[in-house]
């Protein structure tokens, strides 16, 4: 069954178990999880927004950020190199976690993670290899047919050069996420073909599709229903970099929008079918009402926790935008994740006086 409600975390079940070792780590969804990127240390304290009285994994920046409720911290000191994991971290901590804690739950799935619990019998909601095959744009495609923009596979680097020659949108990867792995196909350039000789077969093709670049946030739970918890219209830089969402209520979503997007969560049920957890739909919607889905992101989103706090808010709109300044906050301004340069992802919220309860 698909639905569409407004939820908070202490509705969710799998946000909620006592036995339960709570995390997010993002590096996977990384282009190359070599790469050193000292912006993962943020989102390592991610977790505690949405979950109460539970062990939560951080790091030492957790001090800095005031949730609106209180758990057990598994504080793990950052590394000196940024690409080394949390759970890589929790690893090398022996005789950390507590004799209660049978599962860990992932918001996004990491090697590390996987390790960890087959060394210490834990059981895990989602593992890596789940996460790439269910993460794979191309399969997402073939699933959705005509409900997604016209798209054609890269075989050769022929077809390369006559996709660059005579047609306008973007080559993307079929693993990519956040527009790192996203190229406008008019302006290739000598960078892109390295990627494309290191990995000839991971390559599309997908025509511009015109309209608002919006999403969904959802949730798909252990009795297999699909819940619709919140819609927003994304911002994006440069064409192709997210930087942020201005969130809206459900109850602005036509009935036209609506049945669509339905439509596509019921084509991809074949994908979803032993997947519970967070994931999100990016779409343009044309001026003419009709609605492309551009791929699926299976896994804890950039926009599923501001939203899910929006939702604690009593649905109140918000606008969520990263890598802001901190120093010119206003009073109604919720700091979700604190870089290392000044700058934060933060939540604004149109009144001043929004409480966060759930």
């Amino acid at each position: 069954m698909i639905t569409k409600k407004r939820l908070i975390p202490s509705e969710i079940s799998f946000l909620n178990y006592n036995d339960c070792l709570y995390s997010v780590d993002f590096r996977a969804i990384s282009e190359n999880m070599e790469y050193k990127i000292p912006a993962m240390w943020k989102y390592e304290n991610l977790c505690s927004w949405i979950i109460s009285d539970k062990f939560v994994t951080t790091n030492e920046d957790v001090n800095h950020l005031k949730y609106p409720n209180s758990n057990f911290y598994i504080v793990l000191n950052k590394d000196a190199d940024p690409r080394v994991s949390i759970y890589d971290r929790l690893f090398k901590a022996k005789n950390i976690i507590d004799k209660k804690i049978n599962k860990l739950w992932v918001a996004i799935p990491h090697p590390d993670a996987d390790k960890y619990c087959q060394n210490n019998n834990l059981q895990l909601n989602f593992s890596f290899s789940d996460f790439v095959k269910l993460n794979d744009k191309l399969t997402q495609k073939k699933l959705l047919k005509e409900n997604t923009p016209k798209w054609v596979e890269i075989t050769s680097r022929s077809g390369l050069e006559s996709i660059i020659n005579n047609r306008i949108g973007y080559v993307k990867r079929k693993q990519g996420s956040g527009g790192y792995a996203v190229f406008k196909s008019n302006a290739l350039n000598s960078d892109f073909n390295v990627l494309f000789d290191q990995s000839p077969s991971d390559w599309f093709f997908e025509e511009k599709a015109d309209g608002r670049s919006c999403s969904i946030q959802c949730i798909k739970d252990e009795s297999g229903n699909i819940t619709i918890f919140g819609f927003s219209e994304q911002i994006i830089d440069g064409d192709k970099f997210y930087s942020g969402s201005k969130i809206l209520s459900l109850t602005s979503m036509d009935d036209n929008i609506y049945r669509q997007l339905h439509n596509s969560l019921e084509m991809l049920g074949k994908l979803l079918k032993d997947y519970i957890g967070f994931f999100g739909l990016d779409f343009i919607i044309g001026e003419d009402g009709m609605v492309l889905i551009l791929e699926a992101n299976i896994r804890l989103t950039a926009a599923t926790i501001p939203t899910l706090l929006a939702n604690m808010a009593g649905g109140t709109d918000a606008s969520y935008k990263e890598d802001l300044n901190l120093d010119n906050l206003l009073e109604s301004d919720v700091v979700l994740a604190q870089g290392e340069d000044g700058t934060g992802d933060v939540l604004s919220f149109k009144a001043n006086n929004v409480r966060l309860q759930g």
